[in-house]
C-alpha cells in the first residue's frame, strides 16, 4: 500500500487533533454565545456575533462562523466578551489555545529531533557495516584473491635473486 514517513503520520495525527478541538471550541463557542448574550449584542457584532450569524437556518454557514472564531480565540486573535461567562469562556479557550501550540510545537521538535537521531544511527550503522564487509574481504583466503595468489610466488624470486646477488658478492 502507501509508504508514508512515520514522521509525517504523526504529524499530521497531531494537526487533526488539533482541528478536532478547534471543532469542539466551536460548538461550545456556538452554545455560550446563544445562551448568554443579548439579542441586541448579537445584532451589534459584538462577541456573539459569529454564534448567531448563520442564523438564516444554514447550519454549515452558522459552523464555518463558529469555527473562525474558535481557530481564531485558540490562535491568540483577543475578542471582547459582553459578560462574564463569555469572558470565562474566553480564558478557557486562551488556555487550551497555549496548552495545544506548546504540545505541537514540543511534539514536532521531539520527532525532528528522534528523526535526526534515527538517521546518524542509520548512517554510522551503514559505514560500520561497510568496514566489516572490507575487513571479511580482506580475511579472504588468498584463493580468493588473485592479486594474494601472486604476491608469495614474487618474493620467492625475489628471495633467490637476493640469495644469489649476495652469493656472487662472496666470491
Amino acid at each position: 500500500a502507501l509508504d508514508l514517513d512515520p514522521i509525517l503520520v504523526r504529524i499530521g495525527k497531531l494537526a487533526f487533533a488539533f482541528l478536532i478541538v478547534i471543532h469542539y471550541v466551536c460548538c461550545a463557542y456556538n452554545v455560550v454565545g446563544r445562551r448568554h448574550s443579548s439579542r441586541t449584542h448579537r445584532a451589534l457584532g459584538g462577541w456573539a456575533y459569529y454564534a448567531n450569524h448563520g442564523d438564516r437556518g444554514d447550519v454549515f454557514a452558522q459552523w464555518a462562523q463558529s469555527y473562525f472564531w474558535a481557530a481564531a480565540s485558540i490562535l491568540g486573535n483577543y475578542t471582547l466578551p459582553g459578560n462574564a461567562s463569555q469572558a470565562i469562556f474566553n480564558v478557557v479557550v486562551f488556555l487550551l489555545g497555549l496548552a495545544m501550540t506548546a504540545t505541537m510545537t514540543g511534539s514536532i521538535t521531539s520527532l525532528l529531533a528522534n528523526a535526526d537521531v534515527s538517521s546518524t544511527r542509520q548512517r554510522e550503522q551503514r559505514a560500520a557495516g561497510e568496514e566489516l564487509e572490507g575487513v571479511a574481504r580482506a580475511m579472504q583466503p588468498a584463493e580468493d584473491q588473485p592479486s594474494l595468489r601472486v604476491a608469495p610466488t614474487m618474493l620467492l624470486e625475489d628471495s633467490s635473486k637476493v640469495t644469489a646477488s649476495q652469493g656472487e658478492k662472496r666470491r
